[in-house]
């Protein structure tokens, strides 16, 4: 929920991103190519769904049956991608898996986007162009030798499917999708190496909350916001909300979903934002203090930020940083808050694949990573 600057000039452009934020669905996204593993997974528990867990490769041999090393390193492995899906109850999640050139297990990075229509390699449908930031850093891990796992979250591009109620949808469910990724990718001991959790701007707050609940190697968030929610949404509101009774309004309905109620009665103006099937998640989201929650979490924690980030500031990381005695802060010089450099201007970062990744971003990536 934190908006792209093309969006900030007027309310009603960003009455209609927010609302894409939380309710968008029936995207369409990149489909992944066929590869070398396929899967169809869900090793999921939450409050209202679960699922069973397989992973299979594609000569039809159960991942979890491991060779031992010296074999695999007798014959490695090209570089290659794979389709994976993750099944639940409410439909397929879908993914794209990463393999390096060499010998497994290979240290792996599970990807996690940020807010709204955004799709694994890190476009939004609500954005007029591309910029394949997640997409690029996950080629540039694959290159450097780690593996990776990207997946269009529930409700998205080509995870559409796996959403019936938009209302039902809560922050814990993408946690829940995000925790049965990794138990998945940990049935195939003989591929999967050290896990690390790589979080984007909100899907760093779902990062941090599996980091909690299951057991990964190393968490990285990247142009993560450190104040509560509802913190970075009053300020959007304060500075995109012009008319004064609209915004003493819009910042009493913020009042109440923070204290955990439903508000029926909503402005016009205001409903694409407050919309009634969007509230139980503004209330989850709400709800969660997100330098609370770091400090909670063992391990090792890399906090990213970049110095052209228009949406999540540096002030963001160092609120976190705080919070986590011995979490690493990193700043990019010139990063924008989709990993891009912003020498050619917020659009173009924002819009345009050929865009770079901002210089020293790859390089605070991997020497964070653990290989063992």
């Amino acid at each position: 929920m934190i908006l792209p600057p093309m969006f900030r000039s007027r309310f009603c452009s960003m009455s209609a991103v927010l609302a894409a934020v939380l309710q968008v669905s029936g995207c369409r996204g990149p489909d992944a190519d066929s590869g070398t593993l396929d899967s169809t997974t869900g090793s999921q528990e939450s409050s209202d769904e679960s699922s069973s867990s397989s992973m299979s490769t594609d000569d039809g041999t159960d991942g979890s049956s491991s060779t031992s090393e010296d074999a695999a390193c007798s014959e490695p492995q090209p570089a290659s991608q794979s389709s994976v899906v993750l099944s639940t109850p409410t439909g397929t999640i879908a993914g794209t898996w990463f393999s390096p050139e060499g010998c497994p297990p290979f240290p792996t990075v599970v990807f996690h986007v940020g807010s709204g229509p955004t799709d694994r390699d890190g476009n939004s449908a609500v954005l007029q162009g591309r910029n394949d930031g997640h997409l690029q850093l996950a080629e540039h891990l694959q290159q450097a030798g780690w593996a990776s796992l990207r997946f269009d979250k529930r409700g998205i591009a080509a995870s559409a499917g796996a959403v019936e109620d938009w209302s039902t949808v809560v922050l814990q469910r993408y946690v829940d999708d995000l925790r049965a990724w990794v138990e998945l990718l940990r049935t195939d001991a003989a591929l999967v190496g050290p896990i690390t959790l790589l979080g984007h701007s909100e899907g760093s707050l779902i990062s941090t909350l599996a980091a909690k609940e299951i057991e990964v190697e190393a968490l990285l968030l990247v142009a993560a916001p450190g104040r509560p929610f509802g913190d970075v949404l009053r300020t959007q509101l304060q500075q995109n909300l012009d008319d004064p009774e609209l915004l003493a309004q819009a910042l009493e309905i913020l009042d109440e979903l923070e204290a955990g109620n439903l508000v029926r009665d909503v402005p016009p103006s205001l409903s694409s934002l407050f919309a009634p099937q969007s509230q139980p998640f503004l209330v989850s989201l709400l709800a969660r203090d997100p330098a609370g929650e770091l400090a909670g979490v063992s391990g090792p924690v890399r906090i990213i930020a970049g110095t052209a980030d228009v949406q999540t500031p540096v002030s963001e990381a160092e609120v976190l940083a705080a919070a986590k005695a011995d979490a690493e802060l990193r700043i990019i010089e010139n990063m924008t808050h989709v990993f891009k450099d912003a020498g050619q201007g917020q659009d173009a970062a924002y819009n345009d694949p050929e865009v770079p990744l901002a210089d020293g971003l790859v390089e605070a990536v991997i020497e964070f990573l653990p290989r063992e």
